[in-house]
């Protein structure tokens, strides 16, 4: 090939409408034109003191866009908008239960997708490997979550978090890691855990008008693809991490709050992401911290 001069492999597939192709110089052009509203309508109701019952009716837009980094030689270098429908119902319930202190908080979803990007790496025949946004189709999502905190005596609280999600593509087609158009209808959308949930406790000490308080904070997280292609190399087991503190506040009468804490303190050995570049040979895995302690101090002006 003579100095100065290029060669352009854009051309192996069909190019998306309003997209054009400068072979000399392997320069793409488009053009696109995206606009919409978002609203919220929320109604809350307050039938008792301490008691709340609230609902929310949402619409949502996210813009369409230009895959501009990608070589991508498919008809995806425009990716169009998506729209989102939105509806949650809750209730946050404050009462002092004889003599002890309660307060719940609870509330579930249900999300419309219309037009769900995606953003996935695959590997193109002609480009290699790419990083590519697509206009996938529709989807639902559902869940919900619950919180709670008790203070049974003076100084000891007590509190759990309960959070369930789960989701699946009613219609649409997504190019897979390897380039196939795959229909995803009925496939479960898998972006996070279906289950997680924490413990939490804590106990001030009194002391003159010094305060020690021990805490302890457990959380789990079931196990989950990270990816509708639901291949093992993309699966994040369960695990649960288990952290501690004990803070001394207003040291001897002073400005000065001193702590220590540990963090993961079984040395639990967990994932946080995968990254599958199988068809690369390679699959990276990113894991979360080890077991780790210290202090802190502070002092207040």
């Amino acid at each position: 090939m003579p100095p100065g001069t290029v060669a352009c492999s854009l051309l192996s597939s069909p190019l998306a409408d309003g997209v054009t192709v400068d072979p000399a110089s392997c320069t793409r052009r488009g053009r696109a034109k995206f606009s919409a509203g978002n609203y919220v309508a929320t109604l809350d109701w307050k039938p008792a003191p301490g008691l709340l019952f609230y609902g929310a009716l949402r619409h949502g837009y996210k813009s369409g866009g230009f895959n501009s980094t990608s070589d991508f030689s498919g008809s995806q270098f425009i990716f169009t908008p998506e729209k989102l429908d939105d509806i949650e119902l809750g209730l946050k319930v404050q009462q002092r239960l004889g003599n002890v202190d309660v307060r719940f908080n609870a509330s579930g979803f249900h999300d419309w997708y219309d037009g769900l990007q995606l953003t996935s790496v695959l590997i193109d025949p002609v480009a290699g490997p790419q990083s590519l946004t697509q206009t996938v189709g529709k989807a639902r999502l559902w869940g919900g979550e619950a919180e709670l905190i008790v203070s049974p005596v003076h100084n000891l609280s007590l509190g759990a978090t309960f959070n369930y999600f789960d989701g699946k593509f009613t219609r649409g087609t997504v190019i897979d890691s390897n380039t196939v158009a795959r229909d995803v209808a009925g496939a479960s959308y898998n972006s996070q855990p279906k289950f997680t949930y924490t413990l939490t406790g804590s106990y001030g000490i009194e002391v003159g008008n010094s305060k020690i308080t021990p805490s302890i904070f457990y959380s789990w997280r079931k196990g989950y693809f990270i990816n509708f292609e639901e291949e093992p190399q993309t699966f994040i087991p369960s695990y649960g991490l288990l952290n501690g503190r004990i803070e001394y506040t207003n040291v001897a009468d002073t400005q000065i709050d001193v702590a220590v804490y540990a963090r993961n303190i079984t040395n639990k050995t967990y994932s946080l992401n995968s990254t599958n570049g199988s068809a690369f040979g390679y699959v990276t895995r990113f894991f979360g911290e080890p077991r780790m302690y210290g202090i802190e101090a502070s002092y207040r002006f």
